[in-house]
């Protein structure tokens, strides 16, 4: 079992599909979704999202969260289990995405803490 973590903004959650359909080929997934949510964007029904999600693959649970601060909605995923290996992907279009590979942002903090942490911004 792994967990899967996927931050996007509302705009550009059409990514979020591939990326479950390629983690979880192999293995069971915990797909935790933060999307940040845009008044601008019309607005789409999140919530079916990880119920279609759990239908269509390896998804044993799903957690979504949706907010105007995916940062902080991240920072809650990343607290909550850090014993399973972790695969997080990070919208490229939020601001601060590159900063959080490196250890001095404090969601950089958060993933050093977890066992087998990967981070790929998309």
């Amino acid at each position: 079992m792994n967990n899967l973590i996927l931050v996007f903004k509302q705009a550009h959650i059409d990514k979020i599909g591939p990326i479950v359909i390629a983690q979880s080929k192999n293995v069971d997934i915990q797909l935790k979704i933060a999307i940040q949510t845009d008044p601008t964007t019309s607005k789409l029904d999140l919530e079916k999202l990880p119920n279609e999600l759990a239908a269509n693959y390896q998804v044993k649970s799903t957690m979504i969260q949706t907010s105007n601060d995916a940062m902080n909605n991240l920072h809650e995923f990343l607290l909550t289990d850090t014993e399973l290996p972790t695969d997080i992907f990070v919208d490229s279009d939020f601001e601060w995405a590159e900063s959080i590979l490196g250890p001095y942002n404090w969601i950089g903090h958060d993933i050093m803490k977890i066992k087998n942490a990967s981070v790929e911004i998309v």
